[in-house]
């Protein structure tokens, strides 16, 4: 919390780390007891948001976040050697259907949509995020493991699993190796056979050579 010379007039800013933005209707006659207060509430209303994002990242492979905070509502979870699953968390109704965004070629997460297509209205908001995942896609979701592990999704080009914080989420269609999208382009542009079309560079995967794409990157448009 951070007092401005004309407090109490104006209100107090805040810097919280929490999923939701935190605000208090202040005026000349507010207390900081009664933002406090607030805030503790606020705290609170989190508690199963807080308890479910512990469960997935005790019990499952969480590739991202690598140090999760308080405000994150995302997880990035391994399901097998060439895919992983992207899962939005609703903070405030946390058992509810999250985002669910599956990371592969096509043929690789081809089996886990259509399972999850196929069951989405028997998503359960009385039972756990991590159960009724592994309900859905028929799977023990896979839990944690050895550092040395991560090595087996590492990006092609740059052989590292993290760049800018962020693991590999291209994948070639024809060999199914794992890309940064920031390292597909980088190498694809400087490639004497790339194209230019729609908002997306084609080139040769650098693995197996054969056809890849991906968006060009905003600050090299």
């Amino acid at each position: 919390m951070l007092l401005n010379e004309s407090f109490p007039i104006k209100e107090p800013s805040y810097c919280t780390e929490l999923p939701g933005k935190f605000t208090f209707d202040w005026n000349q006659s507010s207390s900081l007891a009664e933002v406090y207060a607030n805030f503790i509430n606020e705290v609170n209303s989190y508690s199963q948001f807080w308890d479910e994002m512990k469960m997935i990242d005790e019990t499952c492979w969480v590739l991202e976040p690598v140090r999760p905070s308080k405000a994150d509502c995302h997880r990035r979870i391994k399901l097998d050697i060439n895919v992983s699953m992207e899962i939005k968390v609703d903070a405030r109704n946390p058992t509810e259907l999250p985002e669910i965004f599956f990371l592969g070629s096509e043929t690789a997460t081809e089996t886990f949509r259509r399972k999850l297509e196929s069951k989405y209205d028997e998503w359960n908001s009385n039972i756990s995020i991590v159960y009724n995942l592994g309900e859905l896609l028929e799977i023990k979701l896979p839990g944690k493991c050895e550092q040395e592990e991560i090595t087996s999704i590492k990006c092609a080009v740059c052989c590292s699993y993290l760049f800018n914080n962020q693991g590999p989420n291209i994948y070639c269609e024809d060999c199914n190796k794992p890309f940064h999208e920031q390292c597909l382009f980088e190498y694809l542009k400087d490639s004497t056979k790339c194209k230019l079309i729609f908002g997306c560079v084609y080139g040769l995967c650098p693995v197996c050579n054969q056809s890849i794409k991906c968006k060009i990157m905003a600050d090299q448009a």
